[in-house]
């Protein structure tokens, strides 16, 4: 409505589109504040690292896209270590990004673990009691990291990213090492490249049989054409959301807010819906409760980056399944196959 009045204020309107933007910025931020601020119970299971990246990497594949070559080298004798799997998937995920980045170019990404016994004098640089370990490093052929910026680069809101970045990232990689008695080191060179190495204490438990992401039921009978409406106002994280998705088969249609949405509705047959809770314009609430009213029959399910408590939420009559943003594949495909199945 401002806009429309200030259409004849050329200065006045590109004002308020300075407001505007910052004020979008200042939301995007704010929700990833009260994910790195919020202290979660973390489900802390033996997991077996080398299982985790194997169940993840055609995720991480499509992520880092084909201009880089992803390797894993893996220890075949890797110990178990007790942590929360779901947190070290987007630790991963964070870092991999961070070389997809350094690398405009292309370039590779190896991604290895092995054993090792840590004692003050093997590794003084890192702070942890000796033992057993697991390391888990990625290097990457990027830019490198000159030695100013390496010792910040675990600070929160440090970023080298300008106005695109949080800086949040490497911050919430160092606190899930750090809640799970862990350390992490850089090692780099301006022009050589980055290596990240993780250290995560051995654990004498046995690894659960928990199902990778390729275990998981997906929906492969043509004939069923599951089709799930995927609507989120941020692209990068709605086309990563639609490659989990389309991994196993789902038919995905994708829209950027509820307006969209709710028009897509209208000439497409869909059996879940998947949305963000803050969009531009209806939220995620609205659309659900639209959705729920007239198309009873699709399922719904609700992501958000933070526990939500608006007056919104307490006051919808109706109540959505909610699935934890960041999520990883495994959380993902596990919500919707079983909201699908229910």
């Amino acid at each position: 409505m401002l806009e429309e009045k200030l259409a004849d204020e050329p200065q006045s309107l590109r004002y308020l589109e300075s407001i505007m933007t910052a004020g979008n910025r200042a939301r995007t931020l704010t929700s990833k504040l009260l994910t790195f601020a919020r202290k979660q119970p973390s489900e802390k299971k033996p997991c077996n690292i080398n299982a985790l990246l194997q169940s993840d990497q055609h995720i991480l594949r499509k992520s880092l896209t084909a201009r880089i070559n992803l390797q894993l080298h893996l220890d075949k004798t890797l110990y178990t270590t007790c942590i929360d799997k779901d947190m070290l998937s987007d630790a991963i995920f964070n870092i991999s990004i961070n070389s997809l980045h350094a690398m405009p170019n292309g370039g590779e990404l190896v991604i290895s673990t092995q054993n090792c016994h840590i004692t003050s004098s093997s590794h003084p640089q890192l702070s942890i009691p000796s033992g057993d370990y697991i390391q888990l490093s990625l290097r990457d052929t990027g830019s490198g990291i000159n030695a100013d910026i390496k010792e910040k680069v675990f600070e929160p809101f440090f970023t080298t990213k300008g106005e695109s970045g949080t800086g949040l990232g490497l911050s919430q990689v160092y606190g899930f090492v750090k809640q799970f008695k862990g350390d992490i080191q850089i090692q780099s060179e301006v022009g050589k490249g980055a290596q990240i190495s993780i250290y995560l204490p051995r654990s004498k438990q046995q690894t659960e049989n928990t199902p990778s992401v390729s275990a998981i039921k997906p929906q492969t009978d043509p004939s069923k054409n599951e089709t799930i409406l995927l609507v989120d106002d941020e692209p990068d994280l709605r086309e990563l959301a639609s490659e989990m998705l389309s991994s196993q088969n789902y038919r995905v249609i994708q829209a950027k807010n509820a307006e969209d949405a709710l028009k897509i509705l209208q000439s497409e047959t869909v059996n879940l819906l998947l949305t963000d809770v803050i969009m531009p314009g209806s939220d995620g609430y609205q659309l659900a409760s639209q959705v729920a009213t007239n198309y009873p029959e699709i399922k719904i399910l609700i992501t958000s980056g933070y526990n939500e408590n608006t007056d919104t939420q307490k006051d919808n009559a109706l109540s959505f399944p909610q699935l934890q943003k960041p999520y990883n594949s495994r959380s993902l495909l596990t919500s919707v196959r079983e909201l699908l199945d229910g």
